[in-house]
């Protein structure tokens, strides 16, 4: 083997590796994300690692990637238009109420 193709599959390893290390935050996991690296190359490993989602600190994945802060803003957001069009009378007070306990449940504080 060659010098140049020995640093060339060192660089492709060490890469791989790193992908590896960024997909166990994921939900595809170090292995998988290792493995694919491996065999499609870092590039399309990093790829396939970004598009998976992002493991909660309990271990489940985040719903559409949206983390726990943005979550809370979200809600308060959702919230106020809600309120907004229940005030402009675009709602009425049972679809306000419905559609209140919905936003609630869907992101808990």
């Amino acid at each position: 083997m060659s010098d140049l193709s020995a640093q060339y599959l060192t660089i492709w390893l060490v890469l791989s590796i790193i992908v590896g290390a960024i997909g166990s935050t994921r939900t595809i996991g170090l292995a998988k994300s290792f493995f694919w690296s491996l065999v499609l190359s870092p590039i399309g490993g990093i790829i396939l690692v970004l598009t998976s989602e992002r493991k909660l600190a309990s271990g489940t994945s985040e719903e559409a990637g949206v983390d726990a802060a943005e979550s809370i803003s979200l809600k308060d957001q959702m919230l106020q238009e809600l309120k907004t069009e229940y005030q402009a009378g675009r709602l009425s007070k049972q679809e306000y109420k419905f559609a209140q306990k919905e936003v609630i449940s869907r992101y808990p504080s």
